[in-house]
């Protein structure tokens, strides 16, 4: 198979994934959100494309000038709102061979809010359920399960494709991860299409300065913003909008790691 040549060979040849991510936003809305698995021999990086292309345009002053242009070209239209958002900051970037993976997030509308942080590669502790089956996409796959940081998990994976890696952080099975979903429902992961890719794996592009904190540091910081988003906003705004409060979060509205209190 394809892929098996895939795994063989140098980095130079590459998978690509896309997956649909479900979970629901502070009201307790379901929504769905286009994440990309780029995977080689000893690197891989799980993004937003949107995302990436327009952190790419960003980065230099050409690119900020082109974005502008399509900006004004979209509002022109009266189409502003099909113009190229970054709205997910989150890249995971899994350098295999030297076992470090490193994780970027943040908030668009708070310059301050990027942070980075990175920790050991290390896989979860599955328990393989070799009498459940599925197939997804055409490939064959196996029930796998486990518990880590506050969730569990449930996943499928495909032997026919060997190539230990999924969505988000999960991994550490023999084939690649095709679905996922924890025991509350409040995340699942999708793929939705599997093609080779020659694709160069940048880790995070853009020109941002990330300040490097723990896990649990930035998971704290982030889950403060998404429970009082207007009084984070207000604090770093000065006051502009005293007198202004978020609303209660939806209890469906929840990380994927959950064993940061």
């Amino acid at each position: 198979m394809c892929f098996m040549a895939i795994a063989a060979m140098a980095q130079a040849a590459n998978i690509e994934v896309s997956y649909d991510w479900t979970s629901f936003d502070r009201n307790g809305t379901k929504i769905t959100r286009q994440m990309t698995l780029l995977a080689g021999q000893g690197l891989s990086k799980f993004y937003n494309k949107a995302g990436e292309y327009v952190d790419s345009l960003r980065s230099t002053p050409t690119g900020i000038k082109q974005y502008q242009e399509m900006a004004a070209a979209y509002m022109s239209a009266g189409q502003l709102s099909s113009l190229p958002q970054k709205t997910i900051y989150l890249y995971i970037v899994r350098n295999i061979s030297e076992s470090i993976i490193s994780v970027y997030d943040g908030i668009e509308e708070i310059s301050e809010y990027k942070f980075m942080y990175q920790e050991p590669l290390v896989a979860q502790e599955w328990e393989i359920m070799n009498d459940s089956t599925s197939t997804i996409h055409g490939y064959e796959c196996i029930k796998a399960t486990c518990s880590w940081r506050g969730r569990t998990w449930n996943v499928w994976f495909s032997p026919e494709i060997p190539i230990d890696n999924g969505p988000w952080k999960l991994c550490g099975l023999p084939g690649l991860i095709l679905a996922a979903e924890d025991a509350t429902g409040q995340h699942k992961f999708i793929a939705k299409a599997i093609e080779n890719s020659e694709r160069e794996i940048i880790p995070n592009p853009g020109n941002y300065t990330y300040e490097k904190i723990s896990r649990k540091e930035m998971l704290k910081i982030l889950r403060k913003y998404f429970e009082y988003p207007v009084e984070v906003f207000n604090a770093d705004a000065d006051g502009a909008f005293d007198g202004e409060h978020s609303t209660p979060i939806n209890e469906k509205c929840e990380f994927l790691e959950i064993d940061y209190e």
